[in-house]
């Protein structure tokens, strides 16, 4: 198989200031991105993440934010939140 599958499968990508996890979502995948914040550190988005996250990606359909803001880490960490 050429590397793109093994990627797809196994990699996730964060992004938290740029344009490029957005940009190369239709190369990438919905399921395998995901936005960090990079709290606690100074060059991290707090404490406006969730402005960052709506100018970044606020565009996108609701499954999406969805996945790209919590779902797919919660997907990749196994953790059990309730919704």
């Amino acid at each position: 198989m050429p590397p793109s599958h093994y990627y797809k499968q196994n990699v996730y990508s964060c992004f938290f200031k740029d344009t490029v996890g957005i940009d190369l979502l239709d190369r990438i995948g919905v399921d395998h991105v995901m936005f960090e914040t990079d709290y606690p550190h100074q060059d991290g988005t707090f404490p406006n993440s969730k402005q960052v996250a709506e100018n970044l990606f606020g565009h996108l359909d609701p499954e999406s934010i969805y996945k790209i803001a919590r779902g797919n880490a919660i997907k990749l960490l196994d953790l059990e939140i309730a919704e």
